[in-house]
């Protein structure tokens, strides 16, 4: 199916004329290229502020009582059970009425990251609390013991720990912020696009060959940070058997 989608980015007339040519990669419709790098740093900030978010819930989560952290881990398993045009339909409802402050963030790049982050919160929280139950605790008892508070403790002892693990939600949540179409459908607009909608709009318009050229570059830009991902991983890896 990959194949064919790349195939077709360089059909001269999908299916009538076969001949192949690159011309459909400039594309000047739908906004051009403009929503893949706004997808671009969309996905980033999803990632970046996603990954430091769920580190700090995990690392509350191992000081709160028993009682109180796990209907907080119940509630962080939740967007799992949400369909992502349920989630769509609920932030635009939310963020749209100019009778709350939230109005502010409608049609921001903001608002898609955090919707983008709370749509696959429940994969990375479950891939960092795996790593917080492989953390012994008394690495955390000892570095308190010798004076460490809970900044240092999470910086020196904890980051390094579970550093695979917050590598690997990073680029999950950039390569799925980057693919991402239901939740993120209603909340575009004129002036801001994203790359899964663009590809919509372009196939809605009959320019599937274009509407596969973009998909080829939205898949490029997947593979390089899987590609970066495993790069990371491995480097740690490395250094870790140095030591």
């Amino acid at each position: 199916v990959i194949g064919i989608v790349v195939y077709a980015s360089f059909v001269t007339l999908w299916p009538y004329n076969m001949a192949l040519s690159p011309k459909h990669y400039d594309i000047t419709l739908a906004g051009g290229y403009s929503s893949l790098w706004m997808t671009i740093v969309i996905s980033v900030m999803a990632a970046t502020g996603g990954t430091l978010a769920l580190f700090l819930l995990g690392l509350g989560l191992r000081r709160l009582p028993r009682a109180v952290a796990q209907p907080i881990q119940v509630l962080a398993a939740m967007p799992a059970a949400v369909p992502g045009m349920v989630l769509g339909l609920a932030y635009i409802l939310t963020f749209n009425s100019t009778a709350t402050p939230l109005y502010l963030l409608y049609g921001t790049a903001v608002l898609i990251a955090i919707v983008n982050f709370y749509h696959y919160h429940t994969q990375g929280f479950l891939t960092l609390m795996t790593g917080f139950r492989q953390l012994p605790p008394a690495l955390e008892e000892a570095a308190g013991s010798l004076g460490a508070g809970l900044g240092r403790t999470a910086v020196d002892i904890v980051a390094p720990f579970i550093a695979p693990m917050l590598v690997s939600v990073f680029f999950f949540l950039f390569m799925r912020s980057m693919v991402t179409l239901s939740a993120v459908v209603f909340l575009t607009t004129p002036d801001l696009s994203v790359a899964a909608v663009t590809i919509m709009r372009l196939d809605d318009a009959g320019l599937t060959s274009q509407a596969a050229a973009f998909s080829t570059c939205v898949m490029a830009v997947v593979c390089v940070a899987l590609l970066s991902m495993k790069a990371t991983l491995r480097l740690m890896a490395r250094r870790h058997r140095t030591k």
